[in-house]
């Protein structure tokens, strides 16, 4: 069932809603950092790896992945404080 495409229609669509009717400035997702191919597919999409988040599930770190939406002109979301 994988490479068919459906999950990239289906992020677009989120990512489309996100923008248009809340007016998000990005849309980010939590990928264990052990999902190499979720990394990999989520990076296709223009994901870039904002920080890590030890222990976010058990046993394993996570990525948090962030895409800047139009409403973000300058990807001052992009940038992690601290």
């Amino acid at each position: 069932a994988r490479r068919n495409g459906i999950a990239k229609r289906l992020m677009a669509q989120l990512e489309l809603v996100c923008a248009r009717k809340h007016g998000a400035l990005y849309v980010d997702l939590f990928v264990r950092t052990n999902n190499v191919d979720a990394q990999l597919f989520y990076e296709s999409m223009g994901y870039v790896t904002y920080r890590v988040v030890k222990g976010y599930y058990s046993g394993c770190d996570a990525l948090d992945m962030r895409k800047s939406l139009p409403a973000d002109r300058f990807n001052r979301r992009m940038k992690p404080k601290g």
